[in-house]
C-alpha cells in the first residue's frame, strides 16, 4: 500500500503477509485484499489516521458510505440495486428507489423508475425493502433505512433472495448452484460454469462475478444457474435453498 504512511503502511503490509505465510490465501485473494486495504488506507490517511488502533467505528461507517457514494470498485453492489428495480418494475411491482448518492437516485429516475425519500415514505404500506448488497445490514451498523423498515415489520431481501422466489414461482427444478466462501470462490463459480457450457448445458453464470441474478436469462426447465454469492447477499437471501 503505497499511498499510506508510517506504522497503517507496516501493519497493512503485516496483515497481508500473515494471510499470505500463515493462511496460505492465493495469491488472487491477497490481489483483492490489497486493492481493498489500499482503498481504505488512502481514505484513514485522508483524514489524519496512521495507526489502525487509532479507527473508530464513525471511520468504518463513513468510509462504507464513501466507498458507495463515489468508488467505481463498488460496481457489483449498484449493478444489482439496479438490475433488481428493472426486473420488479418489468414484473409489475409498485417500486419506489433511493439512494444515498443523489447522482444515483437522478439516474433512476431517468429510467422511469419512482423515487421518494425514504425517511418520508410511509413503511407499512410496502411489502419487502430491497437493500443492495453492499449497504449494511448488520455491521458495523445498520444503515439508518434497515432501522426503518425494521421498525415497521417490512421484511428485507436482497437480489438473490428475489431470484430464488421466481425460481421457484417458475422452475422450481432448473438447477441452481450457489456458491460462497473465503477464497476461491469466483474462480470456482467460473469453473463450474465453464465445465456445464462445454457439455452443451444451458448455463447462466452470475451474482457476484459478472452479471447480476436478475439480469440472467429467466429460469426455466433444464437451465442451470451457477450464481457466486457474497456473505452480504447471502445474509439477505432467509429461503436460499440450492439443492
Amino acid at each position: 500500500v503505497t499511498t499510506a504512511t508510517g506504522a497503517l503502511d507496516d501493519q497493512v503490509q503485516g496483515y497481508l503477509d500473515h494471510l499470505t505465510i500463515e493462511r496460505g490465501v492465493a495469491a488472487n485473494t491477497i490481489s483483492s485484499y490489497r486493492r481493498d486495504l489500499r482503498r481504505y488506507a488512502e481514505y484513514l490517511n485522508g483524514r489524519g489516521i496512521v495507526d489502525v488502533r487509532a479507527v473508530g467505528e464513525n471511520d468504518v461507517s463513513e468510509f462504507l458510505v464513501a466507498l458507495r457514494k463515489g468508488d467505481p470498485d463498488t460496481g457489483t453492489s449498484a449493478l444489482s440495486a439496479v438490475s433488481a428495480a428493472r426486473a420488479l418494475v418489468a414484473g409489475g411491482a409498485d417500486v419506489v428507489a433511493f439512494d444515498d448518492n443523489p447522482d444515483s437516485v437522478a439516474k433512476a429516475e431517468a429510467e422511469g423508475i419512482k423515487t421518494a425519500d425514504l425517511r418520508t415514505i410511509d413503511w407499512p404500506n410496502f411489502s419487502s425493502f430491497v437493500l443492495a448488497p453492499g449497504v449494511p445490514l448488520t455491521h458495523p451498523k445498520p444503515h439508518w433505512s434497515v432501522d426503518l423498515a425494521k421498525a415497521a415489520g417490512v421484511e428485507i431481501i436482497g437480489d438473490i433472495e428475489l431470484f430464488i422466489r421466481e425460481r421457484r414461482a417458475h422452475a422450481p427444478d432448473c438447477p441452481f448452484i450457489a456458491i460462497t466462501g473465503t477464497n476461491g470462490k469466483s474462480t470456482t463459480t467460473a469453473l463450474i460454469a465453464h465445465i456445464l457450457k462445454a457439455s452443451g448445458r444451458d448455463t447462466q453464470l452470475g451474482g457476484n462475478i459478472g452479471t447480476a441474478v436478475l439480469s440472467l436469462d429467466p429460469p426455466k426447465a433444464q437451465r442451470f444457474y451457477v450464481v457466486e454469492c457474497s456473505s452480504y447477499q447471502i445474509d439477505l437471501a432467509p429461503t436460499i435453498n440450492p439443492p
